[in-house]
């Protein structure tokens, strides 16, 4: 009994053990793949190392991934632990402000359930043990956690302090972990929509622009002006999808269903259809030049029937976290997509880092779903007795 009281009055300590057990182990790796770039680039800080370009700062879409472990270089050399128990803590930070994100929106109970899930990992795993994007990565979502908190916020108390808190962080995560963002203008789009424009309430539309404007005007200038390949084929995707050719949705459909269903569970449960199922799935969604096996196109059928029934599934939720639950469902879809147009045909797993973003969608809408009914079944249970 001592002990649940002091868990509910720590719970943030709870929150860093689940942490550490899922990473922890980071303490003991050593870099590996493109880290090895990294570290060239440390030693050699004014020379070119892949894509981190020129300098401490260095250019382009990885600007300042070098830069954030210079003065461990510096410190430790090539010691390795340093540089990994700074993505440790990242992590454990980022897992602290997703806690006092939703625990604004929706509650404490709420917010360490969330927490909890993000806590947990395995999700875009990639993205986190490896030096090359850790740093960034958890950098990025901590940026559009108080992102999208603040904007909330500001809808919620009209005050003008949080539009631009808001607006700050967004410029923060474009600028400083660029290769995770190209999609984010998509966000306060999707939020103003939600929030401000209901239907037949036309005299919102106005003001809603003019909040948006400054949210489009960074994205022009990051994104569209120094013509990111990334957003080029967002649209080549669309105008692909509009013209028929719907198997450029493979990687969308198939990278979703490993986002929601672990591809280690899905693999056996794969395997244990028979044969002539297994056929079924190589015939469907048939492409002219992507030579997807059976198992790619049963991910691309997990990933449709996910997304439709959670789509269904938002339209028993009510209130403010309906419009949360979609916020968080069109946040990974949009994130997906950005990816998916980039290279089509590939199929990304679950702990892929590109999954990322979608997972701090992803534990939002977990903790929606999860929050909702409990609650509503535990009031409907007392109603009862």
């Amino acid at each position: 009994m001592e002990i649940c009281k002091f868990i509910k009055k720590h719970v943030w300590l709870l929150l860093l053990i689940v942490a550490l057990v899922s990473y922890g182990q980071l303490f003991w790796m050593y870099p590996w793949q493109d880290d090895h770039a990294l570290m060239f680039k440390l030693g050699n800080i004014q020379e070119p190392a892949g894509y981190l370009g020129r300098g401490l700062l260095g250019e382009g879409p990885y600007k300042y991934t070098a830069a954030y472990l210079y003065p461990i270089y510096l410190w430790f050399g090539y010691t390795t632990q340093p540089y990994f128990f700074l993505s440790i803590l990242m992590y454990l930070v980022t897992t602290m402000v997703i806690y006092k994100f939703l625990t604004g929106i929706l509650g404490k109970k709420a917010g360490f359930l969330g927490a909890l899930f993000y806590a947990s990992g395995y999700i875009a795993a990639d993205g986190f043990v490896r030096l090359y994007n850790s740093f960034g990565t958890s950098l990025s979502i901590i940026f559009v956690a108080i992102f999208f908190g603040a904007y909330w916020q500001y809808f919620k108390k009209k005050q003008i302090g949080y539009y631009l808190l808001s607006l700050l962080m967004f410029v923060s995560a474009v600028e400083f972990v660029r290769y995770r963002t190209h999609y984010l203008v998509a966000i306060p789009v999707l939020l103003e929509l939600a929030m401000f424009i209901p239907l037949k309430k036309w005299k919102y539309l106005f003001a809603s622009a003019f909040r948006l404007t400054p949210f489009v005007l960074v994205f022009f200038q990051y994104f569209v002006k120094n013509a990111d390949q990334r957003s080029e084929n967002v649209i080549a995707l669309v105008k692909n999808v509009m013209a028929g050719r719907f198997y450029n949705l493979y990687g969308f459909f198939a990278s979703l269903g490993n986002l929601f269903l672990p591809d280690w569970l899905l693999k056996p449960i794969f395997e244990s259809f028979p044969g002539r199922l297994k056929l079924m799935f190589h015939q469907i969604f048939f492409s002219p030049y992507v030579s997807f096996g059976p198992y790619e196109r049963f991910l691309v059928l997990c990933g449709i029937f996910v997304l439709t029934g959670l789509t269904i599934l938002g339209l028993y939720l009510k209130g403010k976290t309906k419009k949360l639950y979609y916020l968080s469902l069109f946040w990974i879809v949009i994130n997906q997509l950005s990816y998916s147009a980039y290279q089509p045909s590939v199929v990304y797993e679950t702990v892929n880092r590109l999954h990322a973003h979608s997972f701090f969608a992803l534990s939002v809408l977990v903790t929606v779903v999860v929050f909702e009914f409990v609650a509503r079944s535990l009031s409907q249970s007392g109603k009862n007795k």
